[in-house]
């Protein structure tokens, strides 16, 4: 059989799915799997009944595939076969390792090109360098540890610049290694059926110009379905589990429950109420309740902006209307705010029998969060589509970042997560030995470069920490007990959370480090962590 020079796309609707022969054109609407969706040929839109594939025409509709994807002859593909018979193991995977190993095969698997096509033409012209030497034979069989690049002389090709950009940004499968600002990669072990699970290489966010308190989040590569799994997860958290302030009572001279009116005032109470669930307010952290007092001697609107200073109070939206004033008389009111999360029916607030009968409760908004969303679309690693990109889009009240939104429902997902970790056993990569007399050292350079986040604090602790740049054990052994209560929201609790931690792991605070070719070299011990454990953290 010949090579097939036809119209390549009659060869994707002819097996029903891409086969990538044409680039950059499979991932557009202009793809002809795309637009028709059925076989060539007269009757390729029939919609009578077809008579049932036979095993022997479903092993040829295999072998077919195969050979349009590689670009295979009749001749090559049984040579290939022939051998793969001979060698010991499964005879398929045998067969895969032999295709997957080929030049032209790895070029267009490392981004180098957008086809298989393109990439045997840069073989045959002499653009690749195997192990520093040009090789012209697209069927040269690419041993594990040999550096396939493209020569330096080639590199400013439009073709090939096109390729980089568009697909040579991430790993395309385990058992290659890419480099691609070198233009260099080399197969690291032996060609499989990739069996592990493709870990996202692009994170990136965008805030909207027009809003500083709205931004996108975008990640990708993910296994097919945990884009909806992950979505749907931080869509619930953030939309139900986040902390806030909001004004939960209030209480206005002569009013004692919502409906009714209040004399000389525009607006009735119902409506100041929707206008008091506006208000953005932020509690100092080491505050739980704060009273919020106004007092009205003079006609016009009543802003937020008018209720008296509190010292452990912010208002976000100062601007906020809250009633209108139309006679001249004296209005006082006090709004009795407190932290909280998600939403709060006014019937679940409990009261406090100190507090004034007149008190009238009302619905709370705690959460930070106004909009949260996710759309999943289908993104490409290497030649399967059918990966998933996450993009999730997060919109605040101003009293914190989307980031921080994110990061703390993340945060607290694992938190949960982590109690299902103790009914098994995760398997660990066994670290690798560091020769006589490096055990200790290794040990001591693992702890200090572990993560916080692995290190069994706190949600609130974590992210107190983060929020100051504190990534990693390394990082907070640094500091001194009076240094870490400078911190922003740590506290004494956080304070003895975090000295238990350093004993557990045999740490001191203030201890200075520094390493020198691989090894960790105590320059100061620190002072042992005095601080005690006297509760658990509010998260």
């Amino acid at each position: 059989m010949a090579r097939y020079t036809g119209p390549v796309c009659r060869l994707c609707r002819r097996e029903g799915t891409k086969l990538f022969l044409k680039g950059t054109r499979c991932l557009t609407e202009k793809c002809a799997v795309e637009r028709r969706a059925y076989a060539p040929g007269q009757h390729g839109q029939s919609t009578g009944r077809r008579r049932k594939a036979s095993e022997y025409a479903k092993q040829l509709r295999e072998k077919q595939k195969v050979k349009r994807i590689y670009g295979l002859s009749e001749r090559q593909f049984r040579n290939l076969f022939e051998r793969a018979i001979k060698e010991p193991g499964v005879t398929g995977e045998a067969l895969l390792v032999a295709l997957e190993s080929r030049l032209d095969n790895l070029v267009y698997r490392m981004g180098f090109a957008t086809s298989r096509k393109q990439a045997r033409q840069l073989v045959r012209h002499r653009h690749i360098l195997v192990n520093g030497r040009v090789l012209d034979i697209p069927s040269y069989r690419v041993r594990i540890g040999e550096e396939v690049k493209v020569a330096d002389a080639s590199r400013e090709q439009v073709q090939i610049k096109l390729a980089l950009e568009q697909f040579g940004r991430g790993q395309p499968v385990s058992w290659i290694q890419v480099d691609t600002d070198k233009a260099l990669g080399k197969m690291t072990e032996r060609p499989t059926r990739d069996a592990g699970l493709v870990r996202p290489h692009l994170v990136e966010m965008t805030k909207r110009e027009d809003n500083p308190n709205a931004a996108e989040f975008r990640l990708q590569p993910l296994e097919r379905g945990y884009g909806y799994t992950l979505g749907n997860s931080l869509r619930r958290l953030l939309l139900s589990s986040l902390r806030g302030a909001a004004v939960w009572a209030f209480r206005v001279d002569g009013v004692v429950h919502e409906h009714q009116t209040i004399p000389g005032v525009v607006e009735d109470v119902h409506q100041i109420i929707q206008r008091l669930k506006q208000l953005t307010l932020v509690l100092a952290p080491e505050v739980d309740e704060a009273v919020l007092r106004l007092k009205v001697e003079k006609a016009g609107p009543v802003y937020a902006r008018d209720l008296e200073a509190h010292g452990s109070v912010t208002i976000q939206n100062p601007e906020q209307l809250l009633f209108t004033v139309q006679d001249e008389r004296d209005i006082s009111a006090e709004l009795y705010v407190n932290k909280g999360r998600g939403y709060v029916e006014a019937e679940q607030h409990p009261v406090d029998r100190t507090m004034p009968v007149d008190v009238v409760r009302i619905d709370s908004i705690y959460n930070p969060v106004r909009r949260a969303n996710f759309t999943v679309a289908e993104t490409r690693v290497g030649q399967r589509t059918d990966y998933d990109r996450l993009t999730l889009t997060v919109e605040t009240n101003g009293t914190i970042s989307p980031e921080d939104a994110v990061a703390y429902a993340a945060a607290l997902a694992q938190e949960h997560f982590r109690f299902f970790v103790d009914f098994g056993k995760v398997p660990m990569i066994a670290a690798e030995p560091t020769g006589n007399g490096g055990t200790q050292a290794g040990h001591l350079r693992d702890v200090l470069g572990r993560a916080i986040d692995d290190a069994g604090l706190s949600v609130r602790s974590i992210n107190s920490l983060k929020n100051s740049n504190i990534r990693t054990l390394g990082d907070l052994v640094q500091y001194k007990e009076e240094d870490l209560l400078k911190v922003k929201n740590v506290g004494e609790k956080a304070l003895g959370e975090i000295a238990e931690l350093l004993r557990r792991e045999g740490l001191n605070f203030g201890m200075r480090f520094e390493e020198v070719e691989g090894e960790i070299r105590i320059l100061d011990a620190g002072m042992v962590p005095q601080a005690q454990l006297t509760g658990g953290e509010d998260e």
